[in-house]
């Protein structure tokens, strides 16, 4: 999924847009350090339009491999896990993707870059899916150089609101195309039915014309008889 196709014109990591696995696994620049990290002053006020880019792969696959290699050296900052019962299903983790994205689809270095992103995806996460765990449950995500990147705040709740919104509609949309699925195979339904019952009468015609032809070949036969006995009586 991706927004407009010309990136931001800021350095690479860590104001780069991120890529996000199918595992909601986050990546920083720097967060090791145990020291407390300050916060980063930035000048610049450059807004541009953002290139949100999510990468996934279904494990053990080529893509898998691929997708590995380009994030093997983004350094892992945390991971959510969900149970089998409450997980979201691909179409709920694009469709969050997608809203985060529209939500503030202007890049901005110094509030809503790629830590803005990945935090607020994570945040909604944690809140649509109750069960969701973290680990681990503290870290130093969202820094640079032992550096506090600030980020927009606030942005969780109205994400939930929208999601829930965009989510809501999509499947009303997906109910829609069943109902007009199901619908259209009806349809083919009855006209299959009446194709089979207009070649049934068809059949039947064409046997009750069958055996017209067949009772007049009798009569016939039965006439050309009954004439070469006529003749037979004249001849005595």
């Amino acid at each position: 999924m991706a927004g407009p196709s010309s990136p931001p014109d800021a350095p690479t990591p860590p104001f780069a847009s991120p890529d996000a696995t199918s595992d909601s696994a986050a990546s920083s620049a720097d967060e090791s350090s145990a020291q407390p990290a300050a916060m980063l002053s930035l000048s610049s006020s450059s807004v541009q339009g953002t290139h949100d880019l999510v990468s996934y792969a279904t494990l053990d696959s080529a893509a898998s491999g691929l997708l590995e290699w380009k994030c093997k050296k983004a350094n892992h900052v945390c991971m959510l896990m969900f149970s089998k019962k409450v997980m979201p299903s691909a179409n709920e983790l694009v469709t969050l993707l997608y809203v985060t994205s529209k939500h503030e689809p202007m890049y901005g270095i110094t509030n809503m870059q790629c830590y803005w992103f990945a935090e607020t995806v994570f945040d909604t996460l944690k809140v649509l899916f109750k069960d969701a765990t973290q680990d681990p449950e503290k870290h130093h995500g969202g820094t640079w150089n032992k550096l506090l990147v600030p980020m927009k705040e606030g942005s969780m709740e109205e994400v939930c609101v929208k999601y829930c919104a965009a989510q809501a509609a999509l499947e009303e949309e997906i109910k829609q195309k069943w109902r007009q699925e199901e619908e259209r195979q009806q349809e083919c339904e009855q006209c299959q039915a009446m194709e089979e019952a207009t070649k049934r009468e068809c059949k039947q015609c064409q046997a009750v014309e069958e055996e017209r032809q067949r009772a007049e070949e009798r009569a016939q036969v039965a006439e050309e008889e009954r004439l070469r006995e006529r003749e037979q009586c004249q001849v005595v």
